[in-house]
């Protein structure tokens, strides 16, 4: 009876959630331009099919992920309407958002939280602020990847628990493989998920064993499939610069979170203001080097200036991790939810740090936010990377959470 009227209020919820997504949509969204992003590439898009090749303002560039560009080329060439694919997109992330509900509230009930606070949590999971006002409203291929981020871990973690799966787990690969594609930074995040899982999952148990040997297949396979579906955007970037790169962005973005002036979190334009004189002062002949040779320029300096920075190096480090835990969404909003939960999480951090209580579940879910954490430290602070690990705020402070006023009615009850 009592699970009946959880999934009903579950299905409540789904409905409910999915009429303001499209009511919120409706309202704030944009359907006529995408992001700023997102805008250049489709004119780089546009710029090829007019025999420019390539380029932006005359210049080659395989900057943001060639993986949109060949999507806008075929928008064009079909003459589909910009506006009706940013519609498309909109309601595309509405739907795949709906669908990582249920997933969301059966990882709560995997950790062995109740079924009411499951679903209580999934409620502020559904109502998070990123996912209803600073990204979800917003023309960002985020809206895809996150949601989606959370149905793979619900079949990786099934898989770890040797509970029985369906056929759709095989959907994995394909569903990274594309996540990447769109957001290249995704690949780090699933790495560290996938390096943890096979950690957690080692041991001579055959229950461990079997998990292990599934956990390890599906990532080869999904590393098989990203690296065959970027083969074509590879080949057209070696065809431009010589090299088998998926985008020359990586040492712009090195630099950015590694020099002088960095802060711990985005510096500014790479083409005017501070920053930029800074870099010209810093690289030689940096208004002579292609796109590409500027990125592997900015690289080398990165590096360099770590090795001969390294009391400036963990400084920065100490800021990144702040500024990622701060409570503040993509483009500066800060909300009640963001910092309750922020500060909830930090706390369950600290009450299992004091109880000296890791355990594998714990690693687990917080894997993604190490891998986002991660990239936030080898770059620099993006709150539209620290977005993938919101969901796992709210996952992990609800389990420890859980689990400790749990253990601490038993003890008062004995």
């Amino acid at each position: 009876m009592w699970k009946n009227i959880h999934l009903s209020k579950l299905t409540l919820l789904i409905l409910s959630i999915f009429i303001l997504k499209v009511a919120l949509i409706l309202f704030f969204g944009d359907f006529e331009q995408m992001n700023r992003d997102e805008e250049r590439n489709y004119n780089i898009a546009l710029n090829f099919i007019n025999g420019l090749g390539y380029t932006i303002d005359g210049v080659k560039t395989a900057w943001h992920g060639s993986f949109s560009v060949m999507v806008y080329k075929g928008l064009i060439t079909l003459n589909i309407d910009k506006e009706f694919y940013i519609t498309f997109i909109h309601f595309l992330s509405i739907l795949i958002f709906i669908a990582s509900i249920p997933f969301f509230y059966r990882l709560l009930l995997m950790v062995n939280v109740s079924e009411k606070v499951s679903l209580f949590g999934t409620l502020i999971y559904c109502i998070y602020p990123s996912n209803l006002i600073y990204i979800g409203n917003l023309f960002l291929y985020e809206k895809l990847t996150l949601p989606l981020l959370v149905i793979c871990f619900y079949f990786l973690f099934s898989i770890l628990k040797n509970r029985e799966n369906s056929i759709y787990a095989y959907l994995v690969p394909f569903l990274i493989a594309f996540s990447c594609l769109i957001r290249p930074s995704m690949l780090l995040i699933y790495f560290v998920i996938f390096s943890i899982f096979l950690v957690c999952s080692l041991g001579r148990e055959k229950d461990k064993k079997r998990s292990f040997k599934r956990i390890f297949g599906l990532g080869i396979l999904s590393a098989l499939t990203i690296f065959l579906t970027s083969l074509p955007l590879a080949q057209k970037n070696f065809d431009m610069f010589g090299s088998y790169t998926l985008s020359t962005q990586g040492g712009y973005e090195l630099m950015q979170g590694h020099n002088d002036l960095a802060r711990g979190s985005w510096k500014g334009n790479h083409r005017q203001g501070e920053y930029f004189e800074y870099s010209k002062k810093v690289i030689p002949n940096l208004d002579l080097l292609n796109e590409y040779e500027e990125g592997q320029a900015r690289k080398d300096f990165a590096i360099k200036w770590i090795k001969t920075n390294p009391v400036k190096e963990v400084e920065l480090i100490a800021r990144k991790i702040a500024i990622f835990m701060l409570p503040v969404n993509f483009e500066k909003g800060y909300n009640l939810i963001n910092i309750l939960v922020h500060l909830l999480f930090i706390l369950s951090l600290l009450l299992v740090l004091f109880k000296r209580r890791i355990d594998r579940t714990l690693l687990v879910l917080l894997s993604p936010t190490l891998g986002a954490l991660l990239l936030s430290l080898v770059f620099f602070v993006g709150l539209r990377w620290r977005y993938y690990a919101e969901p796992f705020f709210i996952l992990t402070l609800t389990y420890v959470l859980f689990s400790y006023f749990k253990e601490v009615k038993l003890k008062t009850t004995d």
